[in-house]
């Protein structure tokens, strides 16, 4: 397989992937315990974690998991709705 790196495709690459990421975790933890790629989704969060710093990483994480839920953002953090 040849992997063809190219650099900032659509001006926002990294917060897509970071998005990405932060999404496939959310689902992965949303399955029953015994479906869940654990391996997969741990390998993921040190993804994730090496592309931003820890709070980004937890705000990209509970904005995916409200998505996931359909919940506002408020309902899952401490953070007063806007």
């Amino acid at each position: 397989m040849e992997i063809i790196m190219q650099t900032n495709v659509t001006g926002r690459d990294d917060l897509i992937i970071m998005q990405a990421l932060a999404y496939a975790i959310e689902c992965i933890e949303h399955l029953p315990e015994q479906w869940q790629a654990r391996s997969n989704a741990d390998d993921m969060k040190k993804l994730l974690d090496a592309r931003c710093n820890q709070k980004t990483s937890e705000f990209m994480r509970a904005s995916a998991r409200a998505a996931i839920e359909q919940k506002g953002l408020h309902e899952l953090t401490d953070t007063p709705a806007a």
